[in-house]
């Protein structure tokens, strides 16, 4: 009995094992630029804010490649950092990219539920709303309005940031 249950948990570590193994082999495979993952946290390390964490590795791989990878955990994160290929994938290639993985709750915050975090369905329909919107003739127009009101948040800060220095 008790050969059983050690074979079991031998088993089930050796796969559990080779899983992460693959999972960090992940753009090994696909021949992408990254930094060797280390279990449990991946290529995380410490108490650093993601925004950091992202920072270091474009600052390090920004000049190698036009895309680079990371591990959070065991998950895989892709970087582009080429402008054209960016703007492929977020305007010519859009319909295929458009489930990103992005955190968002539509009930409790729902500013958060926007164009780049929602998916499937509900990023299609809104997709189809909101592109009438943003035609080039429609953005010339705006361009004006968005610039006086952004002169004018601009004044207002200024206002603040004055009176909090004192």
């Amino acid at each position: 009995m008790a050969f059983k249950i050690i074979s079991i948990l031998l088993a089930v570590f050796t796969l559990t094992y080779l899983w992460i193994q693959r999972r960090y082999s992940f753009f090994a495979r696909l021949g992408v630029l990254h930094d060797k993952p280390k279990f449990p946290l991946g290529n995380v390390r410490g108490k650093v804010h993601p925004a950091e964490i992202f920072k270091g590795f474009y600052d390090k791989f920004c000049r190698k490649a036009t895309a680079f990878g990371f591990y959070t955990f065991i998950n895989p994160i892709f970087v582009i950092t080429d402008l054209d290929l960016i703007k492929d994938v977020l305007i010519r290639d859009f319909e295929a990219f458009h489930n990103r993985g992005a955190f968002y709750n539509k009930k409790d915050d729902p500013l958060s539920a926007h164009l780049l975090t929602i998916e499937d369905q509900e990023w299609k329909d809104m997709r189809k709303k909101l592109t009438p919107t943003f035609t080039s003739g429609k953005m010339r127009m705006y361009f004006s309005t968005l610039l006086e009101v952004s002169d004018r948040m601009i004044e207002k800060l200024k206002k603040i940031v004055t009176i909090l220095l004192k």
